[in-house]
This record gives structure tokens, sequence and C-alpha cells, in this order.
């Protein structure tokens, strides 16, 4: 996968969760999430990357997927996103720390982005107090690993990490109806100075005029916005 330097935007960044795309083309942007499972060497990227990751859920296509069936760690289902909710145990935790999260730094990624956060805290998989623990035990247990947090915003100023991304607080995906809607009201959060506040928000590819309006939006905010469809699979 050769590299090539591209002229970057400043503090834009993209999310991708397919595979077709080269590193030339992803380039251009200063940050990237990308699908581990899809991007497996990352080394040659001038992005600053972020690995996907779910703390959550996971989906039967996961490596790590049998061993968390064999063991009866799997609970429920989200049959939105075809996942399964995770125990939160010794067991998770520590295959995280020695498993999921050094395979993720092998294959070059700076960075983690943790999602499904409030998988956990809306269904009370755990206390608040457990995420808050483990999470700043993955940072100090990889220090020089950027972590960024996918919403979570009861508690994310209470952990030791890098950025936050702020998912559909201005426009969102129905599911039921397939169709993309703007809040009535944008949220605003009290979210600490340290930490570097992205967002993503999700409308029809085709409006240029909407998604300009949510990204001035965001901007307003403060954010680094990504507008882009529900699906995350679409080249830039």
């Amino acid at each position: 996968m050769n590299s090539i330097n591209i002229p970057k935007n400043e503090d834009s960044f993209f999310i991708y969760y397919g595979s077709a795309a080269c590193a030339n083309k992803l380039n251009k942007y200063e940050t990237l999430i990308l699908d581990p499972d899809n991007y497996k060497n990352v080394s040659e990227f001038n992005s600053f990357t972020y690995a996907y990751f779910s703390l959550g859920e996971v989906n039967h296509f996961r490596s790590y997927f049998k061993i968390l069936e064999i063991n009866n760690k799997l609970l429920s289902k989200n049959t939105i996103w075809d996942s399964y909710i995770v125990k939160f145990d010794a067991f998770w935790q520590n295959l995280i720390l020695k498993e999921i999260i050094p395979d993720i730094i092998k294959c070059g990624y700076q960075g983690i982005m943790i999602d499904t956060v409030d998988t956990m805290l809306h269904n009370k998989i755990c206390s608040n107090k457990e995420i808050i623990i483990f999470i700043n035990k993955i940072k100090s247990t990889f220090p020089s690993l950027n972590i960024m947090l996918n919403r979570g915003f009861e508690i994310v100023n209470d952990l030791n990490i890098d950025s936050i991304l702020i998912e559909s607080t201005i426009s969102t995906h129905n599911f039921e109806t397939k169709e993309y809607l703007l809040h009535e009201e944008s949220h605003r959060f009290d979210i600490k100075k340290s930490i570097k506040c992205y967002s993503v928000d999700y409308w029809h590819s085709k409006d240029k005029k909407m998604i300009d309006k949510i990204r001035n939006v965001a901007k307003e905010k403060g954010y680094i916005p990504l507008v882009t469809d529900i699906e995350l699979q679409k080249l830039p």
C-alpha cells in the first residue's frame, strides 16, 4: 500500500469503515478512523490513524467473536447492527488489554476510537465507575496511544482521553423509517478543554446545501466536523 504526500485540509478528518479506498485517496485528511480488520497495515499512511474498536458490543465477523461466544460472554443482540452486547468482566477486559489493543498497535495505528460506551451506560451493563476505571487503565497501559471516545457524555470529563467524537447531535438517521432528520435543538456539552472535539452527523450525500448547513453548525460549536451517510462505507 503506497502512500503519497497530499496537502491536507487543516483539522479535517474522515471516518471510513469500507476497504476499497487506497492510502492515496485517504491521505488528504489530517485524521482518519478506519476499521482495523480492513486496514491491517497503516504504517505508510500520512494521516493520523485511529482504529475503530467497539467496547460494549461485538459483531460475528470479529476474530475474537468465537472466544467470547464459547465462554458465554455474549448478552442480548442489537438487531440494528447485527451485534451482541458483551459481558463487561475480567475476561473481556484482559482480552482487550493483552490481545486486541496490542494487535491494533502492531498494525501501525496511533490511536483507538472507542465505540458503544453508550450501550454500556444506557443498558446498565456495569457501573459508570467501572467503565471510567477501565478506559483510564487503557491509557495508563498504553500511554502513547491516543484515545477517542464516541459519545459517553456522562463520563467523558472523568476520563484520561485525547478526544471525543460527538455523534448525531445535530442530525441523525432513523433506522425504522430510513430517513435523515435534523434535531429540533442541537445539543451543547460541557467537555473539558483538554479534550479535542470531533463531530459526525448523518445526511443524504447529494444534499450539499444541508450538509454545509450542518457542518457550519458544528464549526460554530467548536467541533471538527464530518457530515456523511450512515453506512460510513462510501469513498471520500
